[in-house]
């Protein structure tokens, strides 16, 4: 059925399982721009309509984006909806699905995902039904990670009733040979943008809107809904639309019709508060000369570009402004934080003082000034790209950092709090089994310190140095993970090649025994869990500095330290050489003495490098309430003569290291 009327509109949809408590940015810029151009465009989130459906805990996790892309659980629930009904298909994915170590046990789990789908066909008749799509002319799809099978499915629909829609769809999901392919295998996608649309998907708009051919840009492929025989012999352009350069030419975001969305949703209780988004800067500039070789982000849009810090400063405003009264919670897209800000952005917002709660992804090469800063500048999260505690690993992933310097920003941000996140990760090429052998002691030793999310088994993304260059990793015989092929069932194996974006080795070299990293699962788990009834930290007392150990406790223990032994702790806190630390000590006799604060726990050392584990006491940081009563029935017990303090070899509570 078509509309009687000519319709003038664009209509964006964000489709499941994107986060519900943040609004699309990428939308969110492309309404602005519509805007600016005199174009008249409707956002819509049936991700937040997906989420009133469903009640269960595990299942609205799987609504905000599911941790282990590997199985694409979102895109199994909908591939029913586009491919059509298969026992034997759903029995091959349940069956690879089962023993995949969630924390539910696992028919629980399998049977609300059973449940689940059965409210996919509603919630997209609700869709066609709730929309008004004969307003538009063109419909715009986002699709990133696990929204594909969900945009599909509904695209199929409308295809069918409005057949004079124009539909479209963009995002990392169809970046280069992933959007030629969508293109060639889903005839009913008459749109397909790669790369950034910014400047493209606008121009687009223009000519569908006024009935003009379809400009020929980098980054457009399309086909036309003409019956003209003509309308089709000029080539889809190839590749990805040109970078955008001027990141200060772009719209602020519009997110009204989130906001609105949000109003009228019946969301759980427990919904997730929203978040705004902006960036600062697209690509990567540690990417630029030192890919990390298991990170496919960024796509072919490396090339580093930031907007300055006048225009973010205005930009943050404008959005305090416009939604300051629903959140002040702002999260940055950016992959890398522009280390020019540190003179420019950050000392400014320091000033402003906008009551945002800000989030920034950085590298861990953070000196404590800048840490400080962050956090005078509404910083309270940040996700530093730890990624592992061994350097060896490290040194693999061409991470560009080591162990201190990531065990450092754990304890800075603790320090000046902060919130950190981040993940254990494992199974590359090449990794040994002393690397993950030794997780279990350091997640003891570092125990009072920001725990990882867990310990997660990479997979290789496209435009990754891994999946881009195999060969040179061993990698002999990359295949999309196996659940594309029960998600997709209707593609050639040389199409869902093209079309995947997460891959597997068929023959992995694992060196590591399983044992071994189940210990260092368990270890991370214990960590997570007794992460905020733990405590390392240090004080001024009397001529020297008291540590209060309270990693383990079982044996906690008040270590009063003098003469170099405070001296070197309080030194220290920042990653030092040895040699800075010996001074007049003669070398065997300094040895001997670090050595004792290493047995003690209270630094770490790599090489000739040593770091100061213990967290000062200071503005933002205080130790937890079970460990400040602790610390009191300690201090009656020290008082009232119920423990020596000078023992010999007893209750190690009080120990003394002087010179």
């Amino acid at each position: 059925m078509s509309s009687s009327v000519s319709p003038s509109r664009v209509a964006l949809v964000n489709m499941p399982f994107a986060a519900t408590n943040r609004p699309s940015l990428g939308l969110g810029l492309l309404q602005a721009e519509l805007a600016r151009r005199g174009i008249g465009c409707d956002v819509y989130f049936p991700n937040v309509w997906f989420a009133e459906l469903v009640e269960s805990p595990v299942l609205v996790g799987l609504v905000s984006g599911y941790p282990d892309n590997r199985y694409l659980l979102g895109e199994w629930l909908f591939s029913r909806a586009l491919w059509g009904e298969s026992a034997d298909r759903d029995r091959a994915y349940l069956d690879l699905l089962r023993g995949f170590g969630h924390e539910v046990e696992e028919d629980r789990l399998l049977g609300r995902l059973v449940e689940c789908r059965r409210l996919i066909e509603p919630f997209l008749e609700r869709c066609l039904a709730e929309i008004p799509w004969s307003r538009y002319r063109l419909v715009g799809f986002t699709s990133m990670f696990q929204q594909q099978l969900a945009s599909l499915a509904l695209a199929r629909r409308l295809a069918a009733r409005w057949p004079d829609l124009v539909i479209a769809i963009g995002g990392a999901n169809c970046e280069g040979g992933m959007g030629r392919a969508l293109f060639e295998e889903f005839d009913f996608l008459d749109v397909v943008c790669s790369g950034e649309g910014d400047e493209v998907f606008p121009e687009l708009a223009e000519a569908i809107l006024e009935g003009r051919p379809a400009p020929h840009r980098l980054g457009i492929l399309h086909r036309s809904k003409s019956k003209s025989p003509d309308s089709n012999l000029q080539p889809p352009a190839a590749e990805i639309a040109p970078l955008v350069r001027d990141l200060d030419a772009l719209p602020f975001p519009d997110f009204d019709d989130y906001f609105a969305a949000l109003d009228a949703a019946r969301l759980p209780a427990d919904h997730d508060p929203p978040r705004l988004l902006f960036e600062t800067s697209r690509g990567c500039w540690w990417g630029e000369k030192s890919h990390c070789t298991f990170c496919g982000l960024n796509g072919l849009g490396m090339s580093f570009r930031r907007k300055s810090p006048e225009r973010v400063l205005a930009e943050l405003e404008a959005l305090v402004g416009r939604y300051g009264e629903r959140t002040r919670a702002a999260s940055a897209t950016d992959n890398i934080l522009p280390p020019e800000y540190f003179m420019s952005l950050f000392p400014r917002l320091a000033e402003r003082r906008l009551g945002l709660e800000l989030f920034f992804e950085t590298k861990t090469h953070l000196n404590e000034e800048q840490v400080l800063l962050l956090r005078r500048a509404g910083v309270r999260i940040l996700q530093p790209g730890i990624e592992s505690l061994s350097t060896a690993a490290l040194g693999r992933m061409a991470k560009g950092n080591h162990r201190l310097q990531n065990v450092q920003i754990l304890k800075w941000c603790l320090q000046y709090g902060i919130e950190v996140y981040w993940s254990y990760l494992t199974g590359f090429p090449g990794e040994s089994e002393g690397e993950l052998a030794e997780v279990p002691s350091l997640a003891g030793l570092l125990s009072h310190l920001p725990p990882p999310s867990g310990l997660r088994a990479i997979h290789f993304d496209r435009f990754s140095p891994y999946a881009e260059e195999p060969e040179r990793y061993g990698l002999l015989d990359l295949q999309p993970v196996a659940a594309y092929r029960l998600v997709y069932p209707g593609l050639s194996d040389a199409s869902l090649h093209r079309l995947a974006y997460f891959f597997a080795a068929t023959d992995p070299a694992d060196s590591v025994p399983p044992e071994v990293r189940a210990e260092a699962d368990r270890a991370i788990e214990q960590w997570r869990a007794a992460a905020k009834g733990r405590a390392l930290f240090s004080m001024p007392f009397r001529d020297g500095t008291l540590v209060c150990d309270f990693r383990s406790p079982a044996a906690p223990r008040l270590i009063a330290l003098s003469g170099e032994y405070a001296r070197w702790v309080e030194e220290c806190r920042q990653i030092r050489p040895i040699s800075r630390l010996f001074g007049e000590t003669g070398r065997d006799r300094a040895e001997e003495k670090l050595q004792r604060l290493l047995d003690l726990g209270l630094i770490l050392r790599e090489g000739n490098y040593v770091l100061s584990l213990a967290v000062p006491l200071g503005e933002f940081y205080s130790p937890p309430a079970a460990v400040v009563a602790r610390m009191k029935e300690f201090q009656e017990r020290l008082r009232s003569g119920a423990v020596d303090p000078e023992p010999a070899d007893g209750e190690r509570l009080w120990i003394r290291l002087d010179d």
